[in-house]
């Protein structure tokens, strides 16, 4: 879903669009995904469609990415935050200037904490995910640097990722 406003100075339109971030966890080690165009690794996301929830995106988007090994939040063990960006890929700010727009995500987080270790062995590769660990965030090498920053800012500091 998007919310368009114009930026009168620039005649840019100004688009706001919903998207969520998956972060499970299990003591100091996060799931992570590599993703099949940039080889890159990062926090399972995605868009928010027209008549969903945030919640139920998130959900889905755990569903997919992790080929249905995780399809469900439980809600009430997640820490869940809200936070605005104006980060683009490069790619993504070519066609936002083509069309004349200022894109700002609006992010849902839900942070949770999985209550064991779960087997990765049946994970198959998809159209998005073609590699899937858990391990200390600190481990991951080529991370997205989206991923990086939100770590960084956000999460390293955090309760959720305790030690075990």
């Amino acid at each position: 879903m998007s919310n368009v406003k114009r930026n009168q100075s620039s005649n840019m339109r100004i688009v706001t669009r919903r998207k969520v971030l998956i972060i499970p966890s299990i003591g100091e080690k996060v799931l992570m995904v590599k993703d099949v165009r940039t080889d890159e690794w990062g926090f399972i996301s995605g868009g928010v469609k027209k008549k969903e929830s945030s919640f139920q995106a998130a959900e889905r988007e755990l569903a997919e990415e992790t080929s249905g090994l995780f399809t469900k939040i439980d809600a009430s063990k997640s820490k869940i935050n809200v936070f605005y960006t104006l980060y683009r890929p490069p790619e993504l700010l070519k066609i936002d200037k083509a069309r004349r727009e200022i894109v700002r995500s609006m992010y849902t987080v839900y942070m949770y904490e999985m209550e064991s270790l779960p087997t990765l062995s049946h994970f198959f590769p998809n159209k998005e995910v073609n590699d899937i660990q858990i391990k200390p965030y600190r481990e991951f090498s080529n991370v997205w640097t989206f991923c990086d920053d939100f770590y960084k800012n956000h999460m390293a500091k955090s309760t959720l990722l305790r030690r075990v």
